[in-house]
């Protein structure tokens, strides 16, 4: 597991971490740079990079409930800023569309484990 922080949250399965590090093995995975600053050093800016990512395992099964996976992002979403948008990450590999596969874990929530309750919402796939 690899720590990194989630600076966009596309929808439930789909995110931007950046995971502080070079990852050249993964060189044609989506990237973003972006630009932050510190709360104590306003005047200073840094860079950052992240990487699409897209948890892996896990498909929508049911793509016309649109609030419902709504809620489930929303709740994802506030289990990230508890953690000050800090997660811990496996990277499976990557997905036919340059995204890196990963499962996420939030302070010991497993992300993929608590989606995988709604059977009618979401479903598990193996490559």
């Amino acid at each position: 597991m690899i720590n990194g922080y989630v600076v966009n949250v596309y929808n439930v399965l789909n995110y931007d971490i950046d995971f502080n590090l070079e990852l050249s093995q993964y060189k044609n995975v989506i990237t973003n740079d972006y630009t932050y600053q510190l709360i104590d050093e306003p005047e200073k800016q840094y860079k950052g990079k992240t990487y699409r990512c897209r948890l892996n395992g896990l498909l929508i099964h049911n793509k016309n409930n649109k609030k419902k996976k709504h809620s489930y992002t929303f709740d994802i979403i506030k289990q990230i800023d508890r953690a000050d948008g800090w997660v811990q990450c496996c990277i499976i590999g990557v997905d036919t569309f340059n995204r890196l596969l990963v499962d996420i874990v939030i302070n010991q929530f497993n992300v993929k484990d608590y989606l995988l309750q709604d059977l009618s919402m979401f479903q598990e796939y193996i490559k």
